[in-house]
């Protein structure tokens, strides 16, 4: 949201030495826009106070100095129960007449089963030597645990890789019971080898999701920095075409940064499991909030400005549970927002707005560097 507000502490001049604080006050104001915002703390007290577009929140008593991180969790849901919710906040313009957009939709907090869109589901796994152990045994366990999320008439397939890839199939299969019982079988029957190669493994699965019927979500499981990652973020780019990717990294060795800056181009995100005993709910999570779209294919306007770049380059889906953030460089000040996208109603069902007065000012705003590097 927009930047917080944070009283900071005083001290009057003085000749004697300067020291430390012994305690610290703590307070932000939270913008919401349109969306309701669930604010709270598993590190210290809060005393939250609703002042209709923007909440309060202030700690119930001084932090120590030295203590230590506040860590400050929220939930952004619509206000309503049947429409998504639309927030926008601007920066100040820059001296040429460019500014930063920060664009959340909000699903509806009730989402009827019709409104959730079938799902085609391709697993690519890792199993490369570093895999051995617990990791892999884990990950076998979370791709099954994740067939749960999916009905008989969605689509299933499976892609291993390492220094070279194999596939169950030739493609997807009914995600019905005796499918998932195979698919089951050949997950057990995989063993770790090699290096960490993802290339051939990825452009496999996008050639499978080219075909799919329903929305395809590509999740691919994976321990170690990816050697090819050059060539990963050129097939991303490339050939994902309707499919959205998800990638969960496990243990202390991917690079988190670049997980989620190659999940961003294929419209997914990343999800990261520090011990191998924390990889089933790693991939039940993820996959749980984007099994359920409810609008895709989003587009932005913005009537008034020119839009000069986004972030993510292509915008992420509305999934059932989950806030959606957009960053926007514009040239002008928007007359309004206006968000279009394709639901289970049929195309462009999807089309709210909210006017420029709706928009707050967010002086100290700035968006990603990788706004930079997206011009259109």
């Amino acid at each position: 949201g927009a930047p917080s507000k944070t009283a900071a502490p005083r001290q009057e001049p003085s000749d004697e030495p300067a020291t430390a604080p012994a305690s610290l006050r703590v307070q932000l104001r939270v913008h919401q826009g349109e969306s309701r915002t669930q604010i709270e703390s598993d590190t210290h007290a809060l005393l939250l106070l609703d002042e209709g577009e923007s909440t309060l929140v202030e700690l119930e008593k001084p932090v120590p100095a030295g203590e230590g991180p506040l860590r400050l969790r929220y939930r952004l849901e619509s206000q309503s129960e049947d429409q998504a919710g639309l927030s926008g906040w601007l920066s100040e313009p820059d001296e040429d007449g460019t500014r930063d957009v920060l664009v959340t939709l909000t699903p509806p907090r009730v989402a009827p089963p019709e409104s959730v869109a079938a799902t085609d589901a391709i697993f690519v796994i890792d199993t490369s030597g570093s895999m051995s152990g617990t990791k892999l045994l884990r990950a076998r366990e979370g791709v099954a645990a994740a067939f749960d999320f999916l009905d008989d008439d969605d689509g299933l397939a499976l892609v291993r890789f390492s220094d070279a890839m194999e596939s169950w199939g030739n493609g997807l299969s009914p995600a019905s019971g005796g499918s998932r019982d195979d698919a089951e079988r050949w997950l057990d029957g995989l063993a770790p080898k090699g290096s960490t190669k993802l290339t051939d493994a990825l452009d496999f699965a996008f050639g499978i999701a080219a075909r799919a019927e329903h929305l395809p979500l590509v999740v691919v499981l994976t321990d170690g920095a990816i050697q090819d990652a050059d060539s990963v973020e050129k097939v991303l780019a490339q050939k994902a075409g309707r499919a959205r990717v998800l990638f969960v990294g496990i243990g202390a060795e991917p690079q988190q940064d670049q997980l989620l800056r190659l999940a961003a181009i294929a419209r997914g995100d990343a999800a990261f499991a520090a011990s191998p005993s924390d990889i089933v709910e790693a991939v039940k999570g993820l996959f749980g909030s984007f099994s359920a779209p409810l609008a895709w294919d989003l587009r932005l306007e913005a009537p008034g400005a020119e839009i000069l770049s986004t972030w993510p380059p292509r915008l992420p889906d509305l999934y059932e549970g989950r806030a959606t953030s957009v960053w926007l460089r514009v040239r002008g000040a928007p007359a309004e927002l206006r968000l279009v996208g394709d639901t289970t109603g049929g195309e462009g069902t999807l089309d709210r707005s909210i006017g420029g007065f709706s928009l707050l000012e967010a002086p100290g705003l700035r968006g990603p560097r990788n706004l930079d590097r997206s011009r259109r």
